[in-house]
C-alpha cells in the first residue's frame, strides 16, 4: 500500500476508510515522538549550561521517544497484516485511537501536570479524535487519557515522580498537595466536556453538509438519477472489480423514441413529465445492484454489475416492455412512450494489464453503436453488440 498516496488523496477528507485512519494516526503520533527525540537530543548536546538532572531527563525522553516509535512501527505492521486479511475491519483504527493522547502523557510528565498547556491539550484531544473516529471510541480514549493524567498527578503529589523536571529551578521539586492537583483536573473536566460536545456537533454538521453536497453533485437536477460524471466514476470502479473478481459487466443505453416530437407538440413541460415518468419506471425495474442514470437529454444509461450478455438482454427487454406499457397524460392527451436499447457486455480477463480509460470508452461507444442499430431497425427494440469482434456471445 502506498501510504503517501493515501495521505495525498484524503488529506482534506473527513470520511476515510478505517484502516487508512489508523495509518495516518500512526504516522502522526510517530512524528510527534520523533520531534520529542530531536528536541531532547539537540538540547542535551548543544546546551552545556543545563544542569545534570535536566540532562538526565532529556536522555530519558530520548529513550522513551525511540521506544514508542518502535512500538508504533510494530503496531503498524499488525495493522497492515489485519488490513490484508480483513480490509473491512475497524479494529486497527480503534486501537490506534488510544495512542493519540500518549505523547501528551509524556509531555505532561516533563512539563508539569498543573500547567495551562496540559489542560488545553486535554480539551483539544477529543476534538481531534472526532475528526476521524467514532464518538464512542473517542469518549473512551478521552476517559483513558484523563485517568492517566489523574494517575500521574497522584504520583507527583506522593513524590513518586518529579513535577516539571525540565525546569532548571525544580531540581528538587517540592511535593504538590494532592487536593490542589485534583481541583485543577476537576475544574478542567467541564471545559473538556463542552469542547467534546461542541466538537462532535461541529464535525457531525460538517459531515452531513459534505454528504449533501456530494449527493447533489452526483445527481441529475430534473430526475434525481445519477449524472454522467458520477456514472463514469462508477464504471471505473466496476471495471476494476470485473478484472479483479472475474465476472461480467454489462452496460445498456436507452433513448426515448421521438422525444423531440413530444417536446415540439406538447411543450417542454410535457417532455419533463415524460422524463420523470420514465425515471420512475426505470427505478422500479432496477435491481438493487444496478446503477440507473441520465446521460443527457432523453438518453439514459444503466450499469449492470455481475451480469452476462444473456441476462443483460433479458433485463433490457424487461425495461423496454415496462416503458412501452406506460401512458403519460398531458392535458387531454395520452402519450405512449417507447425506447430503443443498446447493450454490451465486458468479459473478465486474467490479466491486470488493461487501460481503464480505454475500457470505459469501449463500453460506452459499443453500447451507443448498439443503440444506433436499434434505431435503424425500427426503434422500440433491444440490440446487443459485442465489445469486440472476437467476443463469442450466445444470446
Amino acid at each position: 500500500m502506498d501510504v503517501a498516496a493515501i495521505i495525498r488523496k484524503h488529506l482534506y477528507v473527513i470520511d476515510l476508510p478505517e484502516n487508512d485512519k489508523a495509518i495516518i494516526v500512526n504516522l502522526t503520533v510517530s512524528l510527534l515522538y520523533f520531534s520529542y527525540f530531536c528536541i531532547a537530543y539537540f538540547s542535551e548536546n548543544m546546551s552545556s549550561a543545563l544542569q545534570v538532572t535536566v540532562l538526565h531527563y532529556l536522555h530519558v525522553t530520548e529513550i522513551l521517544s525511540l521506544a514508542s516509535i518502535l512500538c508504533l512501527n510494530g503496531l503498524l505492521a499488525f495493522i497492515l497484516y489485519t488490513r490484508k486479511k480483513n480490509p473491512a475491519s475497524t479494529l486497527p483504527g480503534n486501537i490506534q485511537l488510544y495512542f493519540i493522547g500518549q505523547p501528551l502523557a509524556l509531555y505532561a510528565i516533563l512539563n508539569g501536570i498543573p500547567q495551562l498547556i496540559t489542560g488545553l491539550l486535554l480539551g483539544v484531544l477529543p476534538f481531534l479524535g472526532l475528526i476521524l473516529f467514532n464518538r464512542k471510541h473517542v469518549f473512551y480514549a478521552t476517559c483513558l487519557m484523563w485517568f492517566e493524567i489523574v494517575g500521574l498527578a497522584i504520583a507527583v503529589s506522593l513524590g513518586l515522580l518529579p513535577n516539571a523536571p525540565l525546569y532548571v529551578d525544580q531540581v528538587k521539586p517540592a511535593q504538590l498537595p494532592l487536593a490542589f492537583l485534583l481541583v485543577q483536573i476537576l475544574m478542567s473536566a467541564p471545559i473538556a466536556a463542552v469542547i467534546y460536545i461542541m466538537g462532535h456537533s461541529l464535525m457531525q454538521g460538517i459531515v452531513l453538509r459534505e454528504k449533501k453536497i456530494l449527493e447533489l453533485s452526483r445527481r441529475d437536477g430534473l430526475t434525481g438519477l445519477w449524472n454522467r460524471r458520477y456514472l463514469n466514476e462508477v464504471l471505473e470502479h466496476e471495471i476494476a472489480l470485473t478484472h479483479r473478481n472475474l465476472y461480467c459487466l454489462s452496460v445498456l443505453i436507452l433513448d426515448l423514441d421521438f422525444f423531440k416530437k413530444i417536446n415540439d407538440t406538447f411543450g417542454h413541460q410535457a417532455g419533463d413529465k415524460v422524463l420523470l415518468a420514465t425515471t420512475a419506471i426505470l427505478q422500479k425495474c432496477a435491481r438493487t445492484t444496478d446503477y440507473v442514470g441520465r446521460f443527457g437529454g432523453e438518453e439514459f444509461i444503466i450499469i449492470l454489475p455481475n451480469c452476462d450478455a444473456r441476462m443483460s438482454v433479458e433485463v433490457a427487454d424487461r425495461y423496454r416492455k415496462s416503458l412501452e406499457a406506460q401512458r403519460v397524460t398531458v392535458g387531454d392527451h395520452v402519450i405512449q412512450v417507447t425506447a430503443s436499447f443498446g447493450v454490451t457486455t465486458m468479459l473478465p480477463t486474467n490479466t491486470c494489464q488493461y487501460n481503464m480509460q480505454a475500457c470505459l470508452d469501449d463500453l460506452i461507444n459499443t453500447a451507443d453503436k448498439a443503440l444506433y442499430d436499434a434505431k435503424e431497425q425500427g426503434r422500440n427494440c433491444v440490440i446487443f453488440r459485442p465489445l469486440n469482434e472476437n467476443m463469442q456471445v450466445s444470446i
